[in-house]
């Protein structure tokens, strides 16, 4: 830190005034995704003696929040453990995802770089204390409440699953994504939007055939209302700058886990490329494609035989705002 305070000038200051210091790896886990990062044995016996009984564990080198399935918890959870289901195979969410999904679809749809711009450490401590001593605690329905916090709530929910939504054994279906490819004789003649609309539908054939069915229907449904905010997020990209690109680069992170094994495939897995076959661009078609790739669970939740765009996502907020008042 010495060092960077003594060069900052002379490197960057444009640089050295965006630096932020964090005391603690837990801290840190509130700005970036911390599973992404490797950190030497060094670094975590330093920690320690920083962090005392901070909740903040390392596992083969990896480190991770701790937080563990609690009943009656909000964070930390099995995910599939909490979802309910219903008569007619309809999940129900838990009430506080509810909450931050009805709010984020009335106040980020806007938000300039809602999910990639992260309020600071200080402010989501704060916040997220006060919000699991309970409602009254913490008003997020208030005017004032930030999108941005709310989203902060989300992405920890999803980052702090018991199990993450995409597992290891999805990474190697995701590997099979068709791709950007050199031109065959017989595609020689075909106009390159022919060819880019032929690429996009056997990707969305490919999600829909390959990757949802590895994830448990009631997953599955859940990911259909998280889609539904990103989807309609990424339609007014022109205001709040997250395209699904954007997007996909963003949440991917939050739906992986990272081992010491894999942690340098994993990265690639975090950029959504045409020519790349990744988790994130798995995410990406998923975003982009809505409404064709979550057809069928659209269809239950809504208990319809056919989806229209038109109705769509006010559809699926009506079904959040009947569960949370059921």
């Amino acid at each position: 830190m010495m060092l960077v305070n003594t060069l900052g000038a002379v490197i960057s200051t444009k640089f050295y005034d965006k630096l932020v210091w964090v005391p603690t790896l837990a801290q840190l886990k509130l700005l970036v995704p911390t599973d992404l990062i490797y950190f030497p044995e060094q670094v975590i016996q330093a920690d320690n003696q920083v962090t005392g009984d901070e909740k903040f564990k390392v596992h083969s080198g990896i480190a991770y929040t701790s937080t563990q399935p609690v009943k009656g918890k909000t964070f930390g959870v099995d995910l599939e453990a909490v979802l309910g289901i219903d008569n007619n195979d309809v999940v129900r969410l838990p009430p506080d995802v509810i909450d931050w999904l009805l709010l984020l679809h009335s106040r980020g749809t806007f938000a300039i770089n809602i999910f990639k711009r992260v309020p600071n450490v200080q402010e989501i401590q704060q916040f997220k204390k006060r919000y699991l001593e309970g409602p009254s605690a913490t008003p997020i329905h208030d005017s004032d409440t930030s999108a941005y916090l709310i989203a902060a709530m989300l992405r920890m929910y999803l980052a702090e699953l018991d199990h993450p939504i995409f597992t290891q054994e999805i990474y190697s279906v995701c590997a099979q994504l068709p791709v950007i490819a050199p031109q065959s004789d017989s595609q020689a003649d075909q106009h390159p939007l022919t060819q880019m609309q032929n690429l996009e539908q056997a990707r969305i054939s490919f999600v829909r055939s390959s990757i949802l069915p590895s994830i448990p229907p009631k997953t599955r449904q859940f990911l259909t209302h998280i889609f539904a905010l990103f989807f309609s997020i990424s339609l007014y990209s022109s205001q709040n700058r997250m395209n699904s690109h954007n997007l996909a680069k963003t949440i991917t992170p939050l739906l992986l886990r990272y081992t010491k094994d894999n942690i340098h495939a994993s990265f690639a897995h975090s950029q959504p490329l045409p020519s790349c076959s990744s988790v994130a661009s798995v995410v990406q078609v998923m975003i982009l494609y809505f409404e064709q790739v979550f057809f069928d669970d659209i269809c239950t939740i809504l208990d319809c035989d056919f989806v229209e765009s038109e109705s769509v996502l006010s559809s699926m907020v009506s079904v959040l705002r009947n569960q949370l008042s059921a």
